[in-house]
């Protein structure tokens, strides 16, 4: 392990990653839907009055609306078991059939689900997305903020609620692959390696008043090159996701041949308060790997 003293003058955090290979990339499952299908309000079913009438099973996931009827798009995932942590998840949209005029847009509604098919599905959800479709044979959607909170909140299923923006229209519809149809839509899911500890050396004390910069230092090792770090990912102050960088440098910022990186966060960005005990900072790779770490700290400047 390297040593964590600085032989700089100046006062800055310095990070040391401790890494004992080299980190793997994040790796990626699917998974497909328990159910999906179709809920039509109007057409030979009844009258088109918003109120749903049928759910049509065993069929594509179509979207459309016509004069006489409206078709919505159900799609439901179970989100029991899901690998942890979850770096980035997008439900991956094949098309079966779509028409125009092109382009058109379908309104992505999300929603906690029950793994059924039910009337009530024509109602649920926030808007999550919109996209406007010109004909892809695939339609790819960033989901992960949804997906996150719906783990976060204990959801055993989770569903989406695809709607025809705009009034009725004559000629354009899309209609997705199901699981009578496949391949079906399904979540990519794309898992973060495991984080790596960084050990954080810190200066006695920031104040926490300063209007100036507080620098940190990630260090070149045999076993890490600290140049590898993505700056716009990096977060630092009191839990590690508030402050971002300003600006960074490349330099051997301890004397041992090696380039290390300087990071300097606007020291009022840091969510420092006074008696606070410790801070963090957290960050990936180029690659996408995580690090994080965290280290005791002294507050001034809070009288």
């Amino acid at each position: 392990m390297r040593t964590r003293g600085i032989l700089r003058s100046m006062a800055f955090v310095a990070v040391t990653l401790l890494l004992c290979s080299a980190p793997p990339d994040a790796t990626a499952s699917t998974r497909e839907p328990v159910v999906d299908g179709i809920i039509r309000d109007g057409g030979p079913f009844g009258a088109k009055d918003g109120i749903p009438d049928v759910i049509l099973d065993g069929s594509v996931v179509q979207t459309l609306h016509v004069p006489s009827f409206e078709d919505r798009g159900i799609i439901e995932f179970n989100l029991s078991g899901l690998p942890q942590p979850i770096l980035k998840v997008e439900l991956v949209l094949p098309v079966f059939s779509s028409n125009g005029p092109f382009p058109f847009t379908i309104d992505v509604f999300g929603y906690t689900g029950d793994g059924a098919l039910t009337l009530s599905d024509w109602a649920q959800g926030s808007l999550l997305t919109s996209f406007s479709h010109s004909g892809e044979q695939t339609v790819t959607l960033d989901v992960t903020s949804f997906i996150h909170s719906a783990v976060a909140a204990g959801d055993a299923f989770t569903g989406f609620n695809f709607r025809f923006a705009g009034p009725p229209n004559i000629g354009p519809f899309v209609a997705f692959r199901s699981l009578e149809f496949p391949p079906s839509a399904f979540l990519k899911i794309n898992e973060s390696s495991p984080v790596i500890s960084i050990d954080i050396s810190l200066p006695d004390s920031i104040n926490r008043k300063s209007k100036g910069k507080v620098p940190v230092a990630i260090l070149t090792t045999a076993t890490f090159d600290g140049t590898t770090v993505d700056p716009s990912t990096v977060r630092f102050g009191a839990t590690g996701t508030e402050a971002a960088p300003v600006h960074f440098t490349l330099e051997d910022v301890d004397g041992d041949g090696d380039i290390d990186m300087v990071l300097h966060f606007n020291t009022q960005d840091t969510g420092l308060v006074c008696g606070l005990t410790s801070v963090s900072l957290s960050g990936e790779t180029v690659s996408g790997q995580v690090i994080a770490g965290s280290d005791s700290i002294k507050t001034v400047g809070c009288k």
